[in-house]
C-alpha cells in the first residue's frame, strides 16, 4: 500500500480554512490530501472553501495592479463585496474575511477588509512556524531585529541587506502586493523621497506560488469549438485551464510526448474515443479531432472527426484528463464536477485516472455530486491501491441560519467511513422503493 510520503511533503498545502466568506460564517476547514473530495447538496458551500484561493490567483495574474483583490475575473466573478462577505438574515455580519493556508509546520492566514478605494484588500497576515507565531499588518514598519522578520528569512540574509553601507537610511516596511503582504527595504533619500532598496520578501511567498500555479477547471467547461485559439502550453496556466487544452495536446502530438499515448489510453478507459489529434489551421488556431469510434480500427487506420461533431462528454472530459497529465508533482488541480456528462461506467473508471494523477504526486481536489465516483474511490482503498490517509472525504451541509458546516470522513482500510452524513444512497434507495411500490400497486390493480 502506497503511503504517498515524499521528501517534499513539508511544502505541500495540507489545509485550507475560510471564515467570513459567503456561507462560511464561522471558520470552515478542509484538510487537503493527495485526493480531496468535496461533496454535498447544492449551495452548501463546496465552492466557498476554494474561491478565496481563486480570488488570490486571479489577482496575481492580472497584467496590472488592481489595487486590491480582483473580484471580477475569469475564475471568480463578483461586482460588490456584499456578494461574498458573510450574511445572516439579509445582513452582512462580517466586514472582513480570512483564509488560512497550512503546510506541515507552517501556516499563513490572510485577512481581507474594505479598502479606501471601495474594494477589498489584504489588511493583516498572521503566520506560524512550529511554535513561533507573528503578525504583520499593512504599512507596518518593522525593526531590523523584529523576530517576525528574522524568523521568516534568517538573520544572516537580512544583515547582508541592511549592512551594505546604507543601513542608517533603510527601514523595513510591510506593504500589500497582489493579494498578500510583503516586506521590503525602503531607503530614505530625503524627507519626501523614498525608493525601494533590495528584494521584496514574504513568508507567504511559497504558499502564494502554490496558489498561482493551481490548475482550475469549472463545472461549465464550455461548448466544443471548431477551432481553438493558440495558447501557451505551460508550465503556467493563468485563468481557467479550458483555454489551454487544445494547445497542450498539439504540443504533445508534435513533440511526440509520451503523454499523448497516456491521454488516449484514458479516453479509451472512459469509453469515449480511441484517439485524439490536432491540426494547425494557421498561426492562431488549432483544430481538435478525435477518433469516431471508442475502439481503434484494425491496422491503425484513423477515422477522425472534429470534436464539435461528437458527443458532449468528450469535450467535457478532455480538459480533466489533460489537466491531470499536465500538472507537476505537488501542483494542485481543482475540478468542479469532473463527472460532468459522463456515463455511470465512465464515472467509475474516472476514479482510476484520479488515482494515476495522485500517484504521480498531483494534488487532486474535486467537487462532485457523483455517488458512483465516491464509491469507486472507496473501492480503490479497499483494494489496497491507495492508503485511506491519502484521501480526504468532506461532506458539506448548511444549517437553518445558512451557515456551512463540514464533516470529514474517517476512512477505514476497507474504504468505509462510519457515520459520514452522506445522503446519496438514501436518495437512490428512496427512489427505488417508490418505484417498486408503484409497480406492485399497478400489478395488483391490473
Amino acid at each position: 500500500m502506497d503511503s504517498g510520503n515524499s521528501a517534499g511533503d513539508e511544502q505541500k498545502i495540507t489545509a485550507v480554512e475560510v471564515a467570513g466568506f459567503k456561507s462560511a460564517i464561522a471558520p470552515v476547514r478542509v484538510n487537503l490530501r493527495d485526493i480531496t473530495v468535496l461533496a454535498g447538496a447544492n449551495s452548501t458551500g463546496k465552492s466557498t472553501i476554494m474561491q478565496p484561493l481563486l480570488l488570490i490567483k486571479q489577482t496575481m495574474e492580472k497584467p496590472f495592479d488592481p489595487g486590491g483583490l480582483a473580484i471580477d475575473g475569469p475564475l471568480v466573478k463578483f461586482t460588490h463585496a456584499d456578494q461574498y462577505l458573510s450574511h445572516v438574515r439579509f445582513k452582512v455580519v462580517n466586514q472582513t474575511f480570512s483564509v488560512m493556508v497550512g503546510q506541515s509546520r507552517r501556516q499563513i492566514r490572510l485577512w481581507y477588509g474594505r479598502s479606501e478605494s471601495g474594494g477589498i484588500d489584504v489588511t493583516k497576515m498572521t503566520f506560524r512556524d512550529g511554535d513561533r507565531g507573528h503578525t504583520w499588518v499593512n504599512d507596518q514598519h518593522l525593526n531590523r531585529d523584529d523576530a517576525s522578520f528574522l524568523d521568516a528569512f534568517g538573520r544572516e540574509a537580512i544583515n547582508t541587506l541592511l549592512f551594505s553601507g546604507i543601513s542608517d537610511r533603510v527601514e523595513i516596511r510591510v506593504e500589500r502586493n497582489r493579494g498578500v503582504l510583503v516586506a521590503g527595504l525602503i531607503e530614505h533619500i530625503s524627507p519626501i523621497l523614498q525608493i525601494s532598496q533590495g528584494p521584496i520578501v514574504s513568508p507567504a511567498g511559497e504558499i502564494a506560488n502554490h496558489i498561482q500555479s493551481l490548475i482550475y477547471l469549472p463545472g461549465l467547461r464550455g461548448n466544443p469549438e471548431r477551432h481553438y485559439v493558440v495558447s501557451s502550453s505551460g508550465p503556467h496556466f493563468p485563468g481557467s485551464f479550458n483555454d489551454y487544452v487544445a494547445s497542450v495536446i498539439h504540443r504533445w502530438g508534435t513533440s511526440k510526448d509520451d503523454r499523448i499515448g497516456l491521454l488516449e489510453n484514458n479516453l479509451r478507459l472512459l469509453g469515449l474515443t480511441s484517439g485524439v489529434a490536432t491540426e494547425a489551421i494557421d498561426d492562431t488556431r488549432v483544430e481538435l479531432r478525435v477518433d469516431r469510434l471508442p475502439v481503434a480500427a484494425k491496422g491503425g487506420a484513423r477515422d477522425t472527426v472534429n470534436i464539435a461533431d461528437v458527443g458532449f462528454g468528450v469535450s467535457q472530459a478532455l480538459p480533466v484528463l489533460v489537466s491531470f497529465l499536465t500538472a507537476n508533482r505537488g501542483q494542485i488541480v481543482f475540478i468542479e464536477q469532473p463527472e460532468l456528462h459522463l456515463h455511470p461506467r465512465a464515472q467509475v473508471a474516472l476514479a482510476n485516472i484520479i488515482l494515476q494523477a495522485a500517484d504521480r504526486g498531483v494534488r487532486v481536489v474535486i467537487e462532485t455530486h457523483s455517488s458512483l465516483l465516491i464509491l469507486a474511490l472507496q473501492g480503490l482503498i479497499a483494494e489496497g491501491r491507495i492508503a485511506p490517509d491519502r484521501v480526504s472525504m468532506n461532506w458539506f451541509t448548511r444549517d437553518n441560519t445558512g451557515q456551512t458546516h463540514v464533516a470529514e470522513a474517517a476512512l477505514e482500510k476497507d474504504g468505509s467511513y462510519g457515520d459520514w452524513p452522506v445522503d446519496f444512497d438514501d436518495v437512490e434507495a428512496d427512489l427505488q422503493n417508490r418505484y417498486l411500490n408503484l409497480v406492485d400497486r399497478l400489478r395488483a390493480e391490473g
